[in-house]
């Protein structure tokens, strides 16, 4: 009997694509283990340096206010409770090359008093030649293993000689969950949404100047910014700060074209059936190779300098949900789904 599940990822943060996946990945146990209590570890490892980054940025009432929103939406339990299933994951709990959150060995099972551990979804994002020496024993203390790209399973299989299994980001359990009626079945309105922090994205988009921005002036389509807003237009966008992260979904449905430069805005495109453009860099990259990459063409993953010569025909194919394969998409929910049952099956035996 599974009684009590901690989930251990990072928790708390003004980032939306980690609180979409942790609420997922709640969303997810839940309804497969209904009897349990589902909890998330209350750990956070960078705090301070967030608080810092979130205050530089003029974000800091998106950072307060999502934290209200973690506190009302998740129930957290403690470091050292004993518990019967700690499952690790998801998002770049692994990642090993960041400068605002350090490798933690606690992310891979140091200091858990759990029964068995299993991992759902983690990520490390682009490799670095250094990886620790305790990563392959730390891999074989777990009872099954499920990671989110390539990279991540090659790490693992490097490391340890286990296969671990490829499974879908959690945030898409959210489509069959009560939470879908905040994006479901939404209207499209003629505007195009930009959920990225890098402010040249931003002004590639909204900048009137902009050959893109002309080009959409030409469909009669408006830009919004979604999630990331610039320092200078602090108080215009100061709501859509205090918004709901599922607000931001709802908004990313209610468009007819994304333009992001983040896993997770790919990830809201995808569960929402919006078309797309994804302006590329090394860390989105390696996030993207996994099965996931297979639901959309590679026409979508554009340079940033190629948005510049975006015409009004080639802007005609990106806002066309042709490409978009929603059928294999399902499908993957489906087998991720049928590994973690078949894990929970195999630990309750």
């Amino acid at each position: 009997m599974i009684r009590t599940v901690q989930i251990v990822s990072f928790v708390k943060g003004g980032n939306h694509g980690q609180y979409l996946q942790a609420l997922g990945l709640k969303v997810l146990l839940q309804s497969v283990l209904p009897e349990s209590s589902v909890k998330h570890l209350n750990y956070e490892n960078h705090f301070w340096k967030e608080l810092k980054q979130q205050t530089k940025t003029g974000m800091l009432p998106k950072f307060i206010m999502m934290r209200w929103f973690w506190q009302r939406n998740f129930c957290f339990g403690q470091m050292g409770e004993q518990i019967d299933l700690a499952v690790y994951g998801s998002d770049m709990i692994w990642h090993m090359g960041s400068t605002l959150f350090p490798l933690d060995r606690n992310f891979f099972g140091f200091m858990q008093n759990a029964k068995k551990k299993i991992s759902y979804a983690p990520s490390v994002g682009p490799r670095v030649s250094d990886e620790p020496y305790w990563l392959g024993n730390q891999f074989k203390n777990f009872f099954a293993l499920s990671v989110r790209d390539h990279n991540t399973q090659n790490l693992v299989l490097e490391h340890s000689n286990i296969h671990a299994e490829l499974v879908i980001d959690p945030c898409f359990f959210l489509i069959d969950s009560p939470y879908s009626e905040w994006f479901v079945g939404q209207k499209r309105y003629d505007k195009v949404s930009v959920y990225s922090p890098s402010a040249a994205v931003i002004a590639e988009v909204i900048n009137s100047n902009s050959a893109l921005n002309k080009t959409l002036n030409l469909k009669s389509l408006k830009p919004q910014l979604l999630g990331y807003f610039p320092r200078k237009s602090f108080f215009r966008h100061l709501v859509k700060q205090l918004k709901d992260p599922l607000w931001t979904v709802q908004q990313v449905a209610q468009s007819k074209l994304l333009v992001t430069s983040t896993f997770h805005g790919v990830m809201m495109a995808l569960m929402t059936g919006t078309p797309f453009i994804v302006i590329k860099n090394p860390s989105l990259v390696a996030r993207l190779e996994s099965p996931i990459s297979k639901t959309f063409s590679s026409e979508r993953v554009l340079n940033i300098d190629e948005l510049s010569v975006i015409d009004s025909k080639k802007l005609d194919l990106l806002m066309s949900t042709d490409d978009l394969n929603f059928q294999l998409i399902d499908s993957y929910i489906k087998s991720s789904k049928a590994w973690i049952l078949s894990v929970l099956s195999r630990i309750k035996e």
